[in-house]
């Protein structure tokens, strides 16, 4: 009788722990790649797609630019970024009063800010880097007593 030999054709040793963390970890990798274009580290989103006060004041737009008027504590602080919401160091930062003589406010930290006034309206003038000037007014009337 003749002896039948088995072969195991594409069969060989059996994978390595290393190996099946590879393939786990190769197909983690593939699974989310869709939902990389969302993450907020990969992708810093479209131009002026995110208008909402990060530091809790009023935020509005002039041109390009978000400048952020947070009144607290006897201080007002303003900040200034551009399109994508980067904070920006502008050159020099002024704010009015209801219309009184503008005040210029040191850069403190990350921010423009000062001792705030009584005041219903607040005017920003912000020059930005090449010279140009934005301004922008803020109402405060409703937190104002």
């Amino acid at each position: 009788m003749a002896t039948q030999e088995r072969h195991d054709v594409g069969r060989g040793p059996a994978p390595t722990p290393l190996a099946w963390a590879g393939a786990v970890a190769l197909g983690g990798l593939l699974f989310a790649t869709p939902f990389l274009r969302y993450s907020p580290l990969l992708n810093r989103g479209e131009a002026h797609a995110n208008h909402e006060a990060r530091h809790g004041g009023q935020l509005g737009m002039v041109g390009d630019h978000h400048v952020e008027v947070r009144r607290r504590g006897g201080r007002i602080d303003v900040f200034v970024s551009d399109a994508l919401r980067a904070p920006l160091r502008a050159e020099r930062l002024a704010v009015s009063f209801d219309g009184a003589d503008p005040v210029v406010l040191p850069w403190v930290g990350h921010r423009f800010s000062g001792p705030d006034q009584p005041a219903r309206d607040v005017e920003v003038r912000v020059t930005v880097a090449g010279g140009a000037e934005l301004a922008t007014t803020f109402d405060f009337s409703e937190s104002v007593e």
